[in-house]
């Protein structure tokens, strides 16, 4: 096989990626929910608001609020919505997503291409990444998670570049890239920081010390420009956001869930009773019927302490108690599960850092199908050719994970080059940040790191040395 196979076929791959991903965005907006935006096919949940209106208020007042939300999603926005009413932003907004995540996956098999020179791998790419689902049911989103793992894409193709071919045009670009990607999931700002060190530790290797400052400057421009505007509006110096979580979650709300997340995921549901939300299809739970572990009992607590915080948050939502008894109510019960949650990390260590975190990483990996929002109905209800073609994008991505951890194991055992631990690290950080360290098993959350899934999932197939083959 010669050299310039891809170049040979790079439009024919173009198209297919185009059509594959075209055709899949398009099924997506026709079986989704219903908007929560008029006048428009964008999928827009209740998070959505929190990504454009700081936009629209500043473009109408001057001030970027709220900032709960790093405005990498909203640069995008600005100027559509400068131009255009919301519902036609937010439409071309979904195009734009559309046409980032088909040049993403072109890149993503010329990267391959560029890694191994070998075809078959590159066609391995194709599926994993071209014809996968995972973002793509997502370029309909107001969300996040296409937009940034195009990014990513971008990101790394340039530092893939870089490595082959050292133009320092490339290494800038990464840099803006994988900013520009944590500005829009604060969660990838981790990924810029693997990228810097593989930058550092090769630029002093070869005395290229100019390629750091590259590297760095992008960074400095974006990130400075942030936190000087964030000191100068709350006199505070913070890299990304002043929360870690919305602003609409109280301390309780925090207690609860750093409570649930000794034992379960951090919104596991204890005490508060269920409520509908974002028309939400599922039934509600009789909080009553939901039973505490037996395991989680220490000498400051036991079955009835947890009945008796049970008991007051029921008078916390309750509409009959008055607003003040209310704080008093969830001042008494915040104090008592803080008490309980140290409680349990100071018995059951065992519990808290190893058991719990890997039942989670089980769940949040394992698990996953890797089409969440492919269809809204169970797949029991589903036809027999929907539940076929749900079923061809599941094996996808099940094969993609699955090679993703052979090769992180393949890492270990077999010598490679630099570029593939620097993807390596990065995908074990995207399997384990969530479920391990932040304590959640939403899949959602595991499919923004979709990329670097098919990226070891792909090279796992590929020979230690650049082949022709």
């Amino acid at each position: 096989m010669k050299k310039n196979w891809f170049n040979s076929n790079n439009k024919i791959l173009f198209i297919i990626i185009f059509l594959a991903k075209g055709a899949l965005t398009l099924f997506t907006i026709f079986h989704e929910y219903k908007s929560n935006a008029s006048g428009t096919f964008a999928f827009c949940n209740y998070d959505f608001k929190s990504y454009i209106e700081p936009i629209e208020n500043l473009v109408n007042s001057g001030a970027y609020i709220p900032d709960y939300r790093m405005p990498g999603y909203g640069v995008m926005y600005l100027p559509l919505f400068i131009f255009f009413s919301q519902a036609i932003a937010l439409n071309i907004l979904v195009i734009i997503q559309l046409i980032l995540d088909v040049i993403a996956s072109y890149l993503f098999i010329k990267s391959i291409w560029l890694l191994t020179l070998n075809r078959n791998v590159t066609l391995a790419g194709l599926i994993f990444y071209g014809f996968g689902c995972t973002i793509t049911v997502y370029n309909n989103f107001i969300l996040t998670e296409s937009v940034s793992a195009s990014l990513l894409i971008f990101s790394l193709y340039c530092l893939i570049n870089f490595t082959y071919t050292e133009k320092k045009n490339y290494l800038f670009l990464a840099s803006l890239f994988i900013t520009w990607s944590y500005f829009c999931r604060p969660i990838f700002f981790s990924l810029f920081l693997i990228q810097f060190i593989y930058v550092i530790l090769i630029s002093i290797k070869g005395k290229k010390y100019i390629n750091i400052f590259l590297f760095f400057m992008p960074f400095m421009l974006i990130q400075g420009s942030w936190t000087l505007r964030n000191y100068i509006q709350k006199n505070k110096l913070y890299l990304l956001t002043e929360t870690a979580y919305d602003p609409c979650y109280s301390n309780l709300d925090l207690a609860c869930w750093e409570f649930s997340k000794t034992f379960d995921d951090i919104k596991g549901s204890y005490f508060f009773p269920d409520k509908e939300w974002n028309n939400r299809s599922t039934k509600l739970t009789n909080i009553d019927s939901v039973k505490f572990p037996m395991n989680i009992y220490t000498p400051s607590f036991n079955e009835d302490s947890l009945k008796i915080l049970r008991n007051i948050a029921k008078l916390i939502v309750c509409d009959t108690v008055t607003f003040s008894n209310k704080q008093v109510y969830k001042n008494i019960f915040t104090e008592k599960i803080k008490k309980y949650t140290q409680s349990i990390k100071s018995n059951h260590f065992a519990l808290v850092y190893i058991e719990t975190p890997l039942k989670r990483l089980f769940k949040h990996t394992i698990k996953a199908s890797g089409v969440q929002f492919l269809f809204i109905a169970q797949f029991s209800k589903l036809t027999l050719w929907e539940k076929i073609f749900k079923l061809f994008f599941i094996l996808i991505y099940q094969i993609a994970f699955y090679s993703a951890i052979f090769f992180i194991v393949k890492l270990f055992i077999v010598k490679n080059k630099p570029i593939f631990y620097v993807l390596g690290i990065c995908c074990v950080y995207g399997l384990t940040i969530h479920p391990i360290f932040i304590g959640t098993s939403d899949v959602r959350y595991l499919y923004s790191f979709y990329p670097l899934i098919a990226f070891c999932g792909t090279l796992f197939y590929s020979s230690n040395k650049k082949t022709n083959a």
